[in-house]
């Protein structure tokens, strides 16, 4: 059943204690996939990286660093299979999660990738929660932030549609997946599998949350923008722009409890830090919520 159909491109820039299991947990797939290549984007110390590969049996590639969206073009530019997906070297998939996919997307040419829901495990690799899922929904519901989008680590995208994008934009060095990701709604839409068939690794380690991402997701989202109006697309702008309002509007919010609490603490240089994130990147948003918290904190 859907014999060497799917490719797998796992980046890395550090290897690390967690990148055969990463690979195992490929070859342990119900559904054998065509290739795995893991792409080293520039590490200090590739000998233990190409030694995981080597003795796993999959392919290896090295490149000047570049950041991880090269890395993932670079590895689907060295593949054949008609899908791909892309998996990090800390995370890990359900033996289950590729056949449950295929058979999501069989017999249909509109569905341009499927994304699954995944759980959340530490560092030691045991469950600590699970994520929302993810719904077959229209695309436009994606677009304009009414339900989440699928994490990259879940993704099972058609190659002829994220050759049509143009891949992973390489100016982005966070959130390069959720701009992918609504790209690729501008294709087609999602197939969906709601069941949780990867697993996300927090640790140490982790490059993601706080300021910085928020920053990069905005910053994913106007992107958008400039893509469908280039395109002449009249119908995605309004959507994106009603996420990037509902973003600001959550962002806010977090970050005022944040902000105050830290004032509550006696973190100044803290609450410093994420007011003038707040003012300078959503100030209206940001005056509004913390202006709220503030004058009902005050009436207690």
């Amino acid at each position: 059943m859907h014999p060497h159909r799917v490719s797998v491109v796992i980046a890395t820039n550090r290897g690390g204690p967690y990148l055969a299991g990463s690979i195992a947990s490929v070859q342990r797939q119900t559904v054998p996939v065509a290739e795995i290549v893991v792409v080293d984007d520039g590490s200090r110390s590739p000998a233990p990286i190409e030694a995981v590969a080597a003795d796993l049996g999959v392919a290896y590639l090295r490149q000047a660093p570049a950041g991880v969206s090269a890395a993932r073009n670079r590895g689907a530019a060295a593949t054949t299979g008609e899908w791909l997906a892309f998996l990090d070297d800390d995370d890990e998939w359900h033996p289950e999660k590729l056949a449950e996919q295929l058979s999501a997307v069989d017999g249909t040419r509109d569905r341009v990738a499927c994304g699954t829901g995944y759980w959340f495990m530490d560092a030691d690799g045991a469950q600590t929660a699970t994520s929302s899922g993810f719904a077959d929904v229209p695309s436009e519901e994606l677009l304009r932030g009414s339900r989440p989008l699928p994490h990259v680590l879940t993704l099972l995208v058609r190659r002829d549609a994220f050759e049509r994008v143009g891949g992973f934009d390489e100016s982005f060095r966070h959130a390069e997946d959720v701009e992918l990701t609504l790209r690729l709604l501008q294709e087609g839409r999602f197939a969906a599998v709601d069941r949780p068939l990867a697993g996300y690794r927090r640790h140490s380690g982790n490059h993601s949350g706080g300021l910085h991402s928020a920053e990069a997701f905005l910053r994913a989202l106007r992107a958008q923008l400039r893509w469908a109006e280039r395109r002449g697309d009249e119908a995605t702008p309004p959507l994106i722009r009603e996420n990037i309002a509902g973003f600001r509007r959550a962002t806010a919010e977090w970050l005022s409890a944040s902000t105050l609490a830290d004032v509550r603490r006696g973190r100044a240089g803290t609450a410093a830090r994420s007011a003038r994130w707040g003012l300078r990147r959503i100030p209206r948003e940001y005056l509004a919520a913390t202006t709220r918290r503030a004058t009902a904190w005050a009436r207690r």
